[in-house]
């Protein structure tokens, strides 16, 4: 299945010789999938790269290349990119800390006394001691009223 848009991969659409290739620049994580490693787009999609250098399952990253639609695979891949570059794209953001019920919204309040408001609670619920990694957009609009911030595309499990 394509979660990909069109709308967001025509944005990135190149001609050349009365041809149209579609690009794409994108944040996510490689993962595996019938035994290869996939690129999971942070804005949907799930893609075969020709080249991973040497990331590993489980790195976060950041491809660019061109999307090949009619490209065979054995994985299960929406499409492949080709020609493409990849970069570390680590979160900016890594703390542990405790899960509260918050009157609107089911907060994280770090071990420095940041609450925010995570993307990805997980199976996690208030009063679980967890470690976050994600980046921080302090700006975030929320209808939780008590967050000071967001952490977005985020990861949680148990802190140690």
């Amino acid at each position: 299945m394509l979660r990909l848009s069109l709308a967001l991969l025509s944005a990135f659409a190149i001609s050349v010789a009365g041809c149209v290739y579609y690009t794409v620049e994108d944040t996510g994580v490689l993962k595996t999938s019938n035994d290869c490693v996939v690129f999971h787009a942070d804005h949907g999609g799930v893609f075969k790269l020709e080249s991973r250098g040497d990331f590993l399952p489980g790195d976060r990253v950041k491809v660019s290349g061109t999307v090949d639609f009619e490209c065979s695979t054995r994985c299960e891949a929406s499409a492949c990119v080709q020609n493409n570059t990849i970069e570390d794209s680590s979160p900016d953001y890594v703390a542990c800390g405790t899960l509260k019920d918050g009157a609107e919204c089911l907060l994280f309040l770090d071990d420095d006394g940041q609450l925010l408001l995570l993307d990805d609670n997980g199976s996690f619920k208030a009063g679980d001691h967890v470690r976050v990694t994600g980046t921080l957009v302090s700006d975030c609009v929320t209808t939780c009223n008590e967050d000071q911030g967001c952490v977005v595309n985020n990861t949680i499990g148990a802190c140690q």
